[in-house]
């Protein structure tokens, strides 16, 4: 299978896939200067550096690598050396996905949707242990799981938060949405 090089760097990998992508820096070539980057994270710093790759800065790295990559929001930078001098040539943000294979239990809910589900469980009356602790330590109020009025009002909120991320990832998938059944409506003012 032939994947196309990416030629910046990916804003989300997952663990325990290739991540290969190639930079071309023209006041920075390969093989003269190196492309190293660091990745930092509450759990820990990744560091790798390129190949040269002609006169670009080839990154290749391969499953057995990134799975040991612990899965998370992590940001990073760039920098380009000789040896001798060293430069910043880059910096953002990357999440790393977890590694589905290698995970015993995944739940890729995001806490919003997990708050959600809890208190529809909840006013369902089909709740667990977890669901109420999941409610309550959202809330920061104990007494809110025996509340009906509080628990609807904080579902509406948990219910917006979880629609703003659907939206979000619709759109980053190249959906178009718009006010009228998800159709997009285009509309030209004339003067």
């Amino acid at each position: 299978m032939t994947v196309a090089i990416r030629t910046i760097e990916p804003t989300q990998a997952r663990a325990g896939d290739t991540w290969r992508w190639q930079r071309a820096l023209p006041d920075s070539p390969a093989p003269t200067w190196t492309l190293s980057y660091t990745l930092f994270a509450a759990s820990g710093i990744v560091s790798f550096q390129s190949t040269a790759a002609g006169t670009e800065h080839c990154i290749h790295l391969t499953p057995e690598i990134t799975a040991g990559y612990a899965a998370g929001r992590y940001d990073w930078v760039a920098h380009v050396s000789d040896g001798t001098d060293r430069y910043q040539v880059g910096a953002g943000v990357i999440q790393i996905l977890p590694d589905l294979n290698a995970a015993a239990s995944y739940d890729g809910r995001s806490h919003a949707r997990k708050v959600l589900d809890a208190i529809d469980a909840l006013i369902e009356r089909r709740s667990t242990a977890g669901d109420v602790d999941l409610v309550s330590v959202a809330s920061g109020d104990k007494n809110i799981a025996r509340s009906l009025p509080e628990l609807l009002k904080l579902r509406d909120r948990y219910a917006a938060m979880v629609a703003q991320e659907e939206r979000a990832a619709a759109v980053a998938r190249g959906e178009a949405l718009g006010a009228f059944g998800g159709q997009l409506v285009q509309v030209r003012f004339r003067a």
